[in-house]
């Protein structure tokens, strides 16, 4: 799902409760996974990835394929993070 949707109370007004709609479908825990630019960071970028293209090649995609759509879905869940 690429994005959720609930409620919450308001920021600016305690006493109401309100709709929210969010980024949803993030396969890391959190944002802070895809914008921060330490090592670790990256490395742990780069295993995501390696574990997304997995899951493709394991859905029949040969491994160029699924090199692309790996890189895809971290371009995807890279700007639903920036814009949460």
């Amino acid at each position: 799902m690429l994005f959720g949707f609930g409620s919450s109370q308001d920021y600016s007004d305690a006493t109401r409760v309100i709709a929210f709609a969010s980024a949803a479908g993030l396969g890391l825990p959190d944002r802070d996974y895809y914008v921060t630019t330490d090592a670790k960071s990256e490395e742990k970028r780069q295993k995501y990835l390696l574990h997304v293209q997995s899951m493709f090649e394991l859905l029949g995609d040969a491994p160029d394929a699924a090199r692309a759509n790996a890189q895809t879905v971290m371009a995807i869940e890279t700007a639903l993070a920036k814009a949460s």
